[in-house]
């Protein structure tokens, strides 16, 4: 689910032009419309990762283009008691999890390549 709110993930589809353009475009606060399938039990998850969409922390870098680390977990939790969030174990594990996938797109890094600490 990150990894599709950070790329175009259609099968046969090869336009990184265009995913570029989107990628940029998120980064910049304009949420582009396209369509993805959510599964109901990712549904609240996925509602509260698009909610911290402007809560990235954002590593500059000279010369290059910044690194995404991952969401400020302080605004997660925020975002979660605004929502009044009952099963939050759960629901930090799922956004958790999509978050692995959007850092895993904008490094252009497989997934199984990111070193993670279980959570």
């Amino acid at each position: 689910m990150g990894y599709a709110w950070v790329r175009d993930t259609t099968p046969g589809k090869d336009s990184t032009t265009e995913d570029e353009k989107w990628i940029e475009g998120i980064a910049e606060g304009k949420l582009a419309e396209r369509e993805v399938v959510v599964d109901d039990l990712n549904w609240t998850a996925f509602t509260i990762f698009v909610n911290c969409a402007t809560q990235w922390r954002i590593i500059p870098s000279f010369g290059g283009p910044p690194t995404y680390q991952g969401i400020e977990y302080s605004s997660l939790a925020s975002v979660m008691d605004m929502l009044q969030i009952a099963d939050r174990p759960t629901v930090f594990q799922r956004v958790h999890l999509m978050e692995r996938g959007a850092i895993s797109a904008r490094l252009k890094i497989p997934l199984d390549d990111l070193i993670w600490p279980e959570i």
